[in-house]
């Protein structure tokens, strides 16, 4: 009896011992397997990450090309744009010289000008005066006199209206305008015209 039942444990047992061996063998293969998959999968994860880090590199190496293209493109540009600043303010700068010569003689002629205008009028003044005789008509005097005071007085302010500042105190200094005969020769017509004695010293 004790005998059998030794024999049906170790059967038992022996069963357990291959099923043990058997499920051992399995866990084995099925280890061996993971592990395969995941060096296959590590191996491609590798072989992507180098693809990737090359083409990484070469993007890199292409945005510094591009880059030194730009900065070389730009360093040009703003060379080009400062050549062009620096020749814009020299012929800014002539222009304004040649400007300022240009009103200096404009003023310088039209000073000129209105000195000859001046001069011709006060001389033909004087020459008018030097020429007027005493009217035979007292009447015909008058009106002759209102005429020229009228007429003197309407050019001297036209002329005076159009005289710039410059020319204006260039009048006043050489008294032209205020010098005494011709005051007195102005100030005649205006006396002259209440006056009996209407004639005139040639």
């Amino acid at each position: 009896m004790e005998l059998s039942r030794l024999r049906k444990t170790s059967t038992v047992l022996e069963t357990q011992l291959q099923e043990f061996k058997a499920d051992k063998n399995n866990i084995r293969l099925s280890l061996k397997t993971i592990q395969e998959d995941h060096q296959r999968e590590r191996e491609t994860h590798e072989r992507e990450l180098a693809k990737a880090k090359s083409s990484h590199a070469e993007e890199i190496d292409m945005l510094k090309a591009e880059i030194y293209d730009l900065k070389k493109e730009h360093d040009e540009e703003v060379n080009e744009l400062k050549s062009t600043l620096t020749e814009s303010e020299e012929n800014h700068k002539t222009e304004i010289k040649r400007l300022k010569a240009d009103i200096e003689q404009s003023e310088d002629d039209y000073e000129d000008d209105v000195m000859k205008v001046l001069d011709a009028l006060q001389m033909a003044h004087e020459e008018d005066t030097q020429r007027r005789k005493p009217a035979e008509n007292e009447e015909e005097l008058k009106k002759r006199l209102e005429f020229l005071e009228k007429s003197y007085e309407s050019e001297i302010a036209e002329l005076k209206a159009n005289l710039c500042p410059k020319c204006k105190k260039l009048v006043e200094r050489r008294g032209l305008m205020s010098s005494p005969d011709f005051q007195r020769s102005m100030g005649s017509l205006s006396r002259s015209m209440g006056s009996r004695n209407l004639g005139f010293d040639v």
